[in-house]
C-alpha cells in the first residue's frame, strides 16, 4: 500500500499539469458564426485567428479562447486604440456561449493563463499599458489579472486595476511565438 502512494501522487501531478496545457485547434463553425456576429470584422482581408482550448473551470470540458495573431492585418477582435480583444467561449448543449471577453496590448500581444482561481475558474492575464501623461505620469505597462465574475471573464477597467496588477508574467502564455493561426472561413 505504501508503494502505491508515491505512484498515486505522481499520477495526480501529471493530471494537474495536463489540465494546464492548452490544445491549439480551429474553432467550430458555430462558434465562429457567433464571434463574427458579435465582432464586426476590422479590415479588408480574410482574417486569421488563434484558438486555444483549455479546461478553465475543472469540469473536464475545454473552453475556447480566441484572439487575433500579432501579424493580422484584419482584426476579428478589435479592442480599440492599440488594443486587441480576446473572447472566451464555453460548450453549451450543441453550441457555444460567450462567457467573457477582454483586451490586451496590441504592441506586446501577450495573453496568459494563471494558476490562481476565482471560484472554480482559472484566472487569465492580459498585458496592458497606460498612455501616461508627459507632465505627471510616465507610460507604464503591466500584467492584469482577468477574473471570472457574475458576467464572465472581463479585463479590469482603467480605474479598476487595484489588486489586479500582477508582479510577474504568467508561466503559461497562450499567444506565444509559433502558436498556430487559422483562417476564418465561414460557409
Amino acid at each position: 500500500m505504501y508503494r502505491l502512494l508515491p505512484l498515486a501522487a505522481s499520477l495526480l501531478l501529471a493530471l494537474a499539469a495536463h489540465a494546464q496545457t492548452p490544445r491549439y485547434a480551429p474553432a467550430p463553425t458555430a462558434l465562429l458564426l457567433d464571434v463574427v456576429k458579435r465582432n464586426p470584422l476590422q479590415g479588408d482581408n480574410i482574417p486569421k485567428y488563434c484558438c486555444a482550448w483549455i479546461d478553465l473551470n475543472g469540469d473536464r470540458t475545454e473552453e475556447a479562447i480566441l484572439w487575433s495573431p500579432a501579424s493580422a492585418s484584419t482584426r476579428i477582435f478589435d479592442g480599440g486604440n492599440r488594443y486587441d480583444g480576446f473572447v472566451v467561449y464555453q460548450k453549451s448543449g450543441n453550441g457555444y456561449k460567450l462567457i467573457g471577453q477582454g483586451v490586451y496590448s496590441r504592441e506586446l500581444n501577450q495573453l496568459g493563463v494563471l494558476t490562481t482561481r476565482t471560484g472554480k475558474w482559472l484566472d487569465l492575464a492580459s498585458y496592458a499599458f497606460t498612455f501616461g501623461d508627459e507632465k505627471t505620469v510616465a507610460r507604464d505597462s503591466y500584467w492584469l489579472r482577468c477574473r471570472y465574475g457574475a458576467k464572465g471573464y472581463a479585463t479590469p477597467g482603467r480605474y479598476e486595476t487595484r489588486g489586479s496588477i500582477l508582479k510577474s508574467a504568467p508561466k503559461l502564455l497562450l499567444n506565444k511565438p509559433g502558436a498556430p493561426t487559422y483562417t476564418l472561413e465561414i460557409p
